[in-house]
């Protein structure tokens, strides 16, 4: 199994593989309007690029670089609630330090 193949079965649900400019990234929608893109999954890399799309105009609004493959998932989740805006639906009641 190549690492592409690989890190998509490390992330599971709801990501996929897309070909899109000629290169296999993962994918992945999310619900409200954006779009997640990881690229540079080969070889014997160890670090990837997110890049986030807006759907409505279509254009890339966020790139984040030399993502450790080791951590993508964690990277992943926390882009994840901030472009769905998760953390608008609870309130934080303590918070001992600056995130």
């Amino acid at each position: 199994m190549d690492r592409l193949h690989k890190t998509l079965q490390e992330l599971g649900t709801p990501y996929e593989i897309k070909s899109i400019d000629l290169e296999e990234v993962i994918y992945r929608k999310l619900e409200t309007g954006f779009e997640f893109e990881v690229s540079g999954i080969y070889g014997n890399s160890r670090t990837c690029t997110l890049y986030v799309w807006s759907v409505v105009p279509r254009k890339i609004i966020s790139i984040y670089q030399n993502i450790p493959l080791a951590n993508l998932k964690d990277v992943l989740g926390y882009y994840a609630c901030v472009y769905q805006k998760l953390t608008d639906q609870f309130q934080v009641e303590r918070q001992d330090i600056e995130v």
